[in-house]
């Protein structure tokens, strides 16, 4: 179900983000967008992440999910 992101709940607002650890400095980060390309192992998901410091990882999501 999508959520409005008009919504002036903050407790839904948080709810909506998929938050994760990031890779560079190991603080809070945003997914941010992702997008599918053919890999050896078929199609493989490629996240966006951004931190609360201003790190931008992109890459693909099982190297990004195994190093949090």
């Amino acid at each position: 179900m999508m959520r409005d992101p008009r919504s002036t709940d903050a407790r839904e607002r948080v709810a909506a983000l998929d938050l994760g650890v990031c890779i560079a400095c190991g603080k809070l980060c945003e997914l941010t967008s992702s997008f599918t390309l053919p890999g050896l192992r078929g199609l493989e998901r490629y996240v966006r992440t951004r931190c609360i410091d201003g790190h931008v990882m992109v890459g693909p999501e099982f190297a990004l999910r195994a190093s949090s």
